[in-house]
């Protein structure tokens, strides 16, 4: 709560997360749940930027890079250790790819990434009969993983698996949308009756599947197919991305005002 309140606090917010950590392995063990979300705390709490006003110091952000890395591994130690905690793994293992995207290093970032499909798959296969609800709430997360993994391979210039990727990301949020607009997603209604964190949650799951955001994913598609010299392909999915831009122009321009930025933003894209 310090850090969220005062970021310039971050030295005694740290320690009380130590302390924390420190209870939690005396008094529940180092396999415990409570304790791998300290290690999260704490790796996310190193992983964060500077505090705004502060001239960077490159040493000290590699270093507290470092540290991010060495929490998240192992909370995910810890919480390959619960049953039934696939998903959980996936999102430390996409948190921690962030670090050597940063980096640049684009082969460590996809082995994480991969490693992070791979846990939400087996978190698919122990789903059991709740599927509508577990597909809503992995749809987010897969999505961007399967982008990220695209933006990897653009970097490495291996633009056919950019192709998947990307075609992979787009798959999943049509599927999310279908199931959504005809009702089958139980999670992804009912705004007005969810607690905060469900609310939350089915912010995010609207976020991923409207047609903004299938849009945003038609469009790095199309940056792949450029890439490839795969012309014919790249004009389709940009002109179905440009035809979502223009029905939210006109869903949001009212005729006699000044146009907002971020229809200014659309207007360019």
């Amino acid at each position: 709560e310090q850090q969220n309140e005062k970021p310039e606090n971050r030295a005694e917010a740290l320690q009380y997360l130590l302390r924390a950590l420190e209870l939690h392995t005396i008094g529940l063990g180092p396999k415990h749940p409570r304790t791998g979300q300290d290690l999260l705390r704490l790796a996310r709490l190193y992983q964060q930027t500077p505090v705004l006003g502060v001239a960077p110091d490159v040493s000290a952000n590699r270093n507290d890079e470092d540290r991010a890395i060495e929490y998240f591994e192992q909370a995910i130690e810890v919480f390959r250790a619960v049953k039934g905690a696939h998903k959980v793994v996936g999102s430390v293992q996409h948190d921690l790819a962030v670090i050597p995207v940063a980096r640049g290093d684009y082969p460590k970032a996809l082995g994480l990434l991969n490693e992070s499909m791979s846990s939400y798959k087996s978190q698919d296969e122990d789903s059991g009969d709740d599927v509508g609800t577990t597909f809503a709430e992995m749809c987010i997360d897969v999505v961007q993983v399967w982008r990220n993994m695209g933006e990897c391979h653009m970097n490495l210039k291996d633009y056919e698996h950019a192709i998947e990727c990307f075609t992979a990301a787009l798959d999943v949020q049509r599927e999310a949308r279908r199931r959504h607009d005809s009702g089958s997603c139980s999670d992804s209604s009912d705004l007005e009756s969810a607690g905060e964190e469900k609310f939350s949650f089915l912010v995010h799951l609207i976020q991923m599947i409207s047609d903004e955001s299938l849009a945003d994913t038609l469009r790095r598609l199309g940056k792949a197919f450029c890439a490839a010299e795969k012309y014919k392909e790249a004009l389709v999915v940009y002109k179905e991305a440009h035809q979502i831009h223009r029905a939210a122009l006109q869903q949001k321009s009212i005729p006699g005002r000044r146009a907002p930025l971020e229809i200014a933003a659309k207007q360019d894209q």
